[in-house]
């Protein structure tokens, strides 16, 4: 790989992070167009990619995540002083609450494959590769069903004040939602499916 074709790559993992498209897909494309072949050392080469997007997301929100952080540790105080109340929890509590939840279920990627040595996550890393490429194809097309519905559904739901407040709109979760997105997060490790927009979608409830 020239450097030329690793700037290409930043440049196509700067512009669809952010956007419901799925980034590792197009890196994967990318790299089918441009002839790279990372081999072992392609999963490698995506994160630090993702990396590089980690740091312009922390430092874009980092008032967010430092509110949160404090809410975290406020909420661990309360617990342990016998003054938390779930009826109670302010918007930020809840937050860190329902990420802790839509954390969980990413366990399941570490569920064994019965008749293999890999772990589910193994399985998934190995369609990241050339010779599964179809498979980025159709978790594209399965990544706009999904926007499909999940826009659809949206208009029919009733809107939910933002964590921050003040903000109108179906950004607020619940449990179950909560667990829909970390079970989707699961299936979004494949290459095509977005995971920026495939759990937003999954989220979405009719009211």
């Amino acid at each position: 790989m020239t450097i030329f074709e690793a700037i290409i790559q930043g440049v196509v993992q700067g512009l669809t992070e952010f956007l419901p498209v799925s980034s590792s897909g197009h890196l994967t494309i990318t790299q089918h167009v441009l002839g790279i072949n990372l081999e072992g050392n392609n999963l490698f080469f995506n994160v630090m990619l993702h990396i590089g997007t980690l740091v312009a997301v922390v430092a874009f929100y980092h008032k967010l995540i430092w509110r949160l952080i404090k809410a975290f540790f406020s909420m661990i105080g309360d617990i342990f002083t016998g003054k938390f109340k779930w009826k109670e929890l302010s918007d930020d509590k809840r937050m860190v609450i329902m990420v802790i939840i839509g954390l969980l279920p990413l366990a399941l990627l570490f569920i064994p494959v019965p008749g293999t040595d890999m772990k589910l996550k193994d399985l998934v890393e190995s369609f990241n590769t050339e010779r599964y490429f179809i498979v980025v194809g159709i978790c594209l097309l399965l990544t706009s069903v999904l926007l499909l519905i999940g826009s659809l559904c949206s208009r029919r739901a009733k809107p939910m004040k933002h964590a921050s407040g003040g903000v109108e709109g179906r950004t607020s979760l619940n449990v179950l939602d909560a667990i829909a997105v970390g079970i989707t997060q699961c299936f979004a490790t494949l290459p095509g499916l977005s995971r920026s927009g495939s759990t937003p979608s999954s989220s979405v409830r009719l009211q």
